[in-house]
């Protein structure tokens, strides 16, 4: 124990770090350059869905999302 009462802590290791794992996405510009304004807003929109859920980040629909 120290003057100030406290008990010394204990030293843990630190955890082994786990390298990430990174994905290639490849789009062909063809197809992106071929959609319409709403067809690659829906897909942006989509894309940005599947990296928040990836993320761990929770989604939720609102009723009131379409005003």
């Amino acid at each position: 124990m120290d003057s100030h009462g406290r008990k010394s802590m204990k030293q843990h290791a630190a955890p082994a770090l786990n390298s990430g794992r990174q994905m290639n996405l490849i789009f062909e510009p063809s197809r992106i350059d071929g959609m319409n304004e709403t067809e690659r807003m829906k897909v942006v929109l989509t894309l940005a869905r599947i990296l928040m859920q990836a993320a761990g980040i929770s989604i939720e629909e609102l009723a009131d999302d379409k005003r």
